[in-house]
């Protein structure tokens, strides 16, 4: 059985990832959170509408192991019986970067960077033109349905970033010459399903102690002098 399109890539950097090596516990999250991610986006691009939580597409999707000296993996997404046939050949053509875009979408809605979704919202308007049984809503329909989706999958996005902040410092999506990074900072901000937020960072002088044996106490002082 084939893919339906050219399969996409997801690479984790830093930390243990960077020496092949990830929390097997932590993959299996983010391998589960990716599932459904890619499903649900399918499953969107199909129909046009947010799934329940019982329902899915007619696909199945696979992961290759990841190729040596990084963490990167190839999701494959293959088709079962059911797929419309004139969706099925707009997938094969445009498959690839719609659910690349919906995956970007999902995780920047989800990490509170719902300014970076504008780009990927406005290509895919363009690439779904065939596919939108409502073309007629406005723009703004189609942003809240995109919206409710990626907020429908918080608990799949929090899945599928398990391994940032943990073995890796960030998962990447990685198209062409474009990624779609989730940094530790996004990863928690997705985990604390939108309730927290990052502001402007600043940098602080911290002056830490050495260990006191006796009550194994370490002191630590922030210096907050420009």
């Amino acid at each position: 059985m084939s893919s339906l399109f050219e399969p996409l890539p997801i690479r984790f950097e830093g930390r243990f990832a960077d020496e092949h090596l990830v929390d097997a516990k932590a993959l299996s999250e983010s391998l589960a959170g990716m599932n459904r991610l890619v499903n649900t986006s399918m499953f969107m691009l199909e129909r046009w509408r947010v799934p329940s939580k019982r329902q899915s597409a007619p696909i199945r999707v696979m992961a290759s192991p990841p190729a040596e000296g990084s963490y990167e993996f190839l999701v494959h997404v293959l088709s079962a019986d059911g797929m419309l046939p004139v969706v099925a050949d707009i997938i094969a053509n445009r498959g690839q970067e719609l659910v690349w875009r919906m995956l970007s979408t999902t995780l920047l809605f989800n990490s509170n960077k719902e300014r970076d979704v504008e780009p990927h919202f406005t290509e895919l308007m363009r690439l779904t033109q065939d596919l939108r049984q409502d073309r007629n809503a406005s723009e703004e329909r189609h942003f809240a349905l995109i919206k409710e989706l990626a907020l429908s999958n918080r608990n799949a996005s929090s899945r599928f970033v398990a391994n940032v902040g943990y073995d890796a410092n960030k998962l990447l999506l990685p198209l062409g010459d474009s990624v779609t990074e989730i940094d530790i900072e996004s990863a928690e901000i997705i985990r604390e399903k939108g309730e927290v937020s990052v502001g402007e960072l600043s940098k602080f002088r911290c002056h830490v102690d050495g260990l006191k044996r006796h009550n194994r106490a370490l002191t630590v002082q922030l210096d907050v002098t420009p």
